[in-house]
């Protein structure tokens, strides 16, 4: 695997490593906060201008907040396996796929390695959705195909991606028909850079621009396409867990900015 990176969700602690080390995220995020966003903000006494774009990346992505087209205010819920007898899901830190349980979906499934940033990462090169579906940890409501269209990029990839590269999650549509064997409907998350251009399935991306990370997505709820969407067996969705870091995290800017609004004593009075 080329990076810690390479089948990890967990891009809240990727995005708090990118802003400590000064990066500035250029992802494309909503001009103010999803309300369930904004509810948590309120609880640690912050508004959306005292984040900067990487922690309202973070923020997003680990409420399940995730864009579903070119507009940034558009965002759909992603949701996770229900986790015991709680009415929350699993983190989003937890819904990648590995390699492994890829493979292990169908007999017939392959990758391509790709040459990463800091060495090589795997592809999808063949897969069928309808058992890809049941080993997926997240799902996603219908989206109109008008604003998430179909890709035709692969459904599920490991992270090539340097150390300082911004992911930039978004959801692509994958629908396939076929005569004489099932056709399927799912979702994947992208989250090929913004400066980069997603790549055909089966193919690899250029070296100098390599690719991300891709988390598929069976449908929740899918109503009348019932038929073409498969999911794991057993598996209620809930919304996804807040997690411990991000909580940290918007401490940590609430504490920051509290000690910049607060006046210095010393500086404030003549003796």
């Amino acid at each position: 695997m080329p990076t810690p990176w390479a089948e990890s969700a967990d891009l809240v602690a990727r995005f708090r490593a990118l802003d400590s080390a000064g990066v500035v995220g250029d992802a494309l995020v909503p001009s103010s906060p999803p309300p369930p966003a904004t509810a948590r903000l309120d609880t640690h006494g912050l508004v959306w201008s005292d984040l900067t774009a990487l922690a309202k990346e973070a923020l997003l992505w680990d409420m399940g907040l995730v864009r579903a087209s070119t507009f940034p205010d558009d965002v759909a819920q992603v949701y996770t396996a229900c986790a015991g007898t709680s009415n929350m899901g699993d983190s989003m830190a937890s819904i990648a796929v590995s390699e492994a349980a890829f493979l292990a979906s169908q007999a017939n499934a392959t990758v391509r390695a790709c040459a990463g940033a800091d060495g090589n990462y795997s592809r999808q090169e063949n897969a069928h959705g309808m058992f890809l579906g049941k080993v997926v940890k997240c799902a996603v409501p219908l989206l109109p195909d008008t604003t998430t269209p179909n890709s035709y990029a692969s459904m599920w990839a490991q992270d090539g991606l340097d150390a300082t590269t911004v992911p930039d999650p978004r959801l692509w549509r994958h629908e396939w028909h076929s005569i004489g064997f099932p056709s399927f409907l799912l979702y994947a998350i992208h989250t090929v850079p913004a400066q980069f251009a997603e790549t055909a399935w089966g193919k690899c991306p250029s070296a100098t621009s390599p690719g991300s990370l891709i988390v598929p997505c069976t449908v929740y709820k899918p109503s009348n396409y019932s038929s073409m969407v498969f999911s794991p067996p057993n598996v209620e969705w809930c919304l996804p867990r807040p997690s411990t870091a991000m909580d940290a995290w918007l401490a940590a800017i609430h504490d920051a900015k509290t000690h910049r609004d607060t006046p210095d004593p010393a500086s404030c009075c003549w003796g």
